[in-house]
């Protein structure tokens, strides 16, 4: 494997969590509709909040 490469593939970590049916099932229909995995969006989802939040300790 090339260096590049390796530095292309991030590491993941298989975790748990709990959610309200009703948020579990929106972000199932969502994932749907857009041909992601769920994976994928809760992923970008807590990024763009990492992000937001980031931005918003910076501002103060």
């Amino acid at each position: 494997m090339t260096e590049e490469l390796a530095k292309k593939i991030e590491k993941t970590v298989k975790t748990t969590i709990t959610l309200a049916d009703s948020l579990w099932r929106d972000v199932k229909v969502f994932a749907a509709r857009k041909g992601l995995k769920l994976t994928q969006v809760v992923e970008a989802a807590l990024k763009e909040y990492l992000k937001e939040e980031s931005e918003e300790e910076k501002t103060k």
